[in-house]
């Protein structure tokens, strides 16, 4: 728990009204740095705006099921 809540007060947020505002800068904001945004309601965390990873194709391929 104490991991997780370092890792939050080092993440950049922005308030869930703010984010209304700004929402498609926000996004090519984090599709550009990679890096993680939460976002608030009232101070507290409500979402979490991750950068989205491809899956390589054919990852099972010769595996045995």
């Amino acid at each position: 728990m104490a991991i997780w809540i370092w890792l939050y007060w080092r993440m950049k947020s922005i308030a869930a009204g703010q984010f209304k505002d700004v929402c498609l800068k926000t996004l090519d904001d984090v599709a550009a740095t990679k890096t993680p945004i939460v976002i608030t309601k009232r101070g507290r965390p409500v979402a979490m705006l991750v950068p989205y990873v491809a899956r390589k194709l054919g990852t099972l391929a010769g595996s045995v099921l």
